[in-house]
């Protein structure tokens, strides 16, 4: 049974940088029903005028079945969840980060099949309540980074003006989520506001030195910032007879996925679509002429081209 689109398991967890058998990792949780409800109320003050706005503010997963939740590894049992993450952030981006009936339906099945981005204590805890919106901009940063990564790329240029806007865009969604008594950071983020600002004013697609030094810099916090709270440490590992490598310990699944990010990242892969009809899943790829996620689909598109061929 192939356990991961990215070839063998102990190569998956080589190159993704994570030991996916960890056994802080096995306490991750899926298979219980889950629910939107309306939340505690707003403070009047913080209160949007946009009805839609605040009930998404508002909103909370809850747990309303738990007869079926089973502890599983992550990456090694559903390593495509980083993919459906980031394709999620994107339609959450294209709605404007508004109330959607559809994107609500969207994120009870992710949660369903691959549990929450962070999980209880342990399997005994009652199940705490997810914000819906902090779902969904955890998912729109996963999509913002990819993009980004992509768009150091000089081939994926056309992209740039978009990330900017994106980003700027993040730095506003922080802003207004971020408590009055965290002043320092803040006033960080302010200031991270205000440069990106300016220099989306100023954008010259001539200059690319200067995008790919600020875009690495912002993706290169990012990661790290999500590294960090997730609670993802690093490591170093051996692997008999003689190998040695550096690895993630990643306790909860939106750890397990940022690090995934952090080992394209740091690989220099391209996500590509694997060309087996039958799979079609997207997968990293060190060789940007790599056209199947495992030799498994490579063999199977190559035996149905003979059977068409009548061989």
């Amino acid at each position: 049974m192939q356990l991961s689109p990215f070839g063998d398991e102990e190569g998956s967890r080589r190159r993704l940088s994570l030991l996916a058998g960890d056994p802080q990792i096995s306490y991750q949780r899926r298979g219980a029903q889950w629910e939107v409800r309306d939340g505690p109320p707003i403070a009047e003050a913080e209160e949007p005028i946009d009805g839609d706005q605040a009930r998404l503010i508002r909103a909370e997963l809850r747990i309303v079945d738990s007869a079926s939740i089973t502890p599983y590894d992550p990456l090694r049992d559903v390593p495509e969840a980083l993919f459906a993450f980031e394709a999620f952030g994107e339609k959450v981006w294209l709605n404007g980060v508004a109330w959607n009936d559809g994107l609500i339906h969207e994120t009870i099945k992710f949660h369903e099949r691959y549990g929450p981005l962070v999980r209880n204590e342990s399997l005994t805890a009652p199940p705490v309540p997810v914000p819906v919106l902090s779902h969904w901009l955890e998912a729109c940063r996963m999509a913002l980074a990819f993009k980004c990564y992509q768009s150091l790329r000089p081939e994926e240029a056309h992209l740039r003006p978009n990330v900017i806007v994106l980003i700027v865009e993040s730095f506003l969604w922080d802003l207004a989520l971020l408590p009055s008594e965290q002043a320092a950071t803040r006033q960080l983020q302010e200031n991270r506001l205000i440069e990106w600002s300016q220099y989306q004013t100023r954008y010259d697609d001539a200059d690319q030195g200067s995008y790919t030094r600020r875009a690495s810099v912002w993706l290169n916090q990012t990661i790290n910032l999500c590294l960090e709270g997730f609670g993802v440490r690093s490591q170093v590992a051996y692997s008999p007879p003689s190998s040695w490598f550096s690895s993630y310990v990643a306790p909860t699944l939106g750890g397990a996925l940022w690090g995934q990010l952090a080992g394209f990242v740091i690989e220099g892969s391209t996500v590509k679509q694997c060309k087996y009809e039958l799979c079609q899943k997207r997968f990293p790829a060190q060789n940007p002429r790599k056209e199947y996620c495992s030799d498994f689909c490579k063999e199977n598109r190559k035996k149905r081209e003979r059977r068409k061929r009548g061989m």
